[in-house]
Formats: C-alpha cells, structure tokens, sequence
C-alpha cells in the first residue's frame, strides 16, 4: 500500500498552509502577471534586436512576399471599418477599455470588450446626434450666411451704410 514513512518512524506529522480571499487573488494576479511576462519578454528581446527584427522581415517575405505592401486603405470601399478607424472611435475605444480596466482592478477580456461595445455605442450614438443637429441647422445657417453676404454686397456698393 503507498502512503508516506514516518520520519521518527512513529507518526508522520503534516503542515498545511491556507489562502484566505485577498491572498489567492493577489496569487491569481500574480501568476497572470508572470504568465504574460514569460511571453511577452521573447518578443520584446527580438524587437529590440536588430538581426531579429531583419530575419523576421526575411522570413515573413519569403513565406508571404505581398505582406510589407500593406493595406490599400484609399482602395478600400468598406465604410463601417474606416468609420471605426476614425479618431473619436479610436479614443472612446481606449477609453472604455480604460473604465473597465479601472472598474475591475484591472485588464481581463470580457469587460474590456464590454468597455469597447459600450464606448462604440456611446461614441456612433453621439456622432448620429450630431449629424441630425447639423441637417436640422444647416439649412438655417446657409441661410443667415446668405443674408451676411447680401448685406455686405449692399455695404459695398453703398446701399447700406
């Protein structure tokens, strides 16, 4: 039968160690922290690495030789995706991504996706508000920017003073 010999070959005696809460988080946070350290630590020596970064160009145009063209984006007709490049969707993205990392203590995937969503939404919902401000105004300004004109055309002929 297995099972352990006594050390004083009497009894054999067992220390235990318990978490509590705060202690399993912070050793959660830890393991997530070494975990992204031990793959992120290879990539930055290669980038700092300047034959690194030249074999790794070498070999990404020898296995995909159309990759360092890029992407035409003037070419590309696909308005949803250039309406997400735009900078106020950039920054609400990074700021949603902010609010959840700040909400949950931290950086984790679904409530940075959660902070992305709700940022999209608050960011395209406030861009169709202003565009409904703007077909509701414009029609308004053309026409006081018309008056303006008339009104200096009077001025300079002298039918106005």
């Amino acid at each position: 039968m297995g099972g352990r010999l006594p050390v004083d070959g009497k009894r054999v005696i067992e220390h235990r160690i318990s978490l509590g809460t705060f202690e399993r988080n912070m050793l959660s946070d830890f393991v997530g922290t070494k975990s992204f350290q031990n793959a992120a630590t290879p990539i930055v020596s290669l980038m700092k690495d300047v034959t690194g970064m030249a074999t790794l160009y070498l070999v990404l145009n020898a296995i995909f030789p159309n990759w360092s063209i890029g992407i035409d984006v003037d070419a590309y007709d696909d308005p949803g995706l250039m309406d997400y490049l735009e900078l106020q969707n950039l920054a609400g993205t990074a700021v949603g991504v902010g609010i959840a990392a700040y909400a949950t203590g931290g950086l984790s995937l679904i409530p940075s996706l959660i902070g992305v969503v709700g940022a999209q939404i608050a960011v395209e919902g406030a861009e169709e508000i202003v565009e409904d401000a703007k077909a509701t105004i414009m029609p308004a300004y053309r026409g006081i920017v018309f008056m303006r004109s008339l009104r200096n055309a009077a001025k300079e002929v002298g039918y106005v003073s």
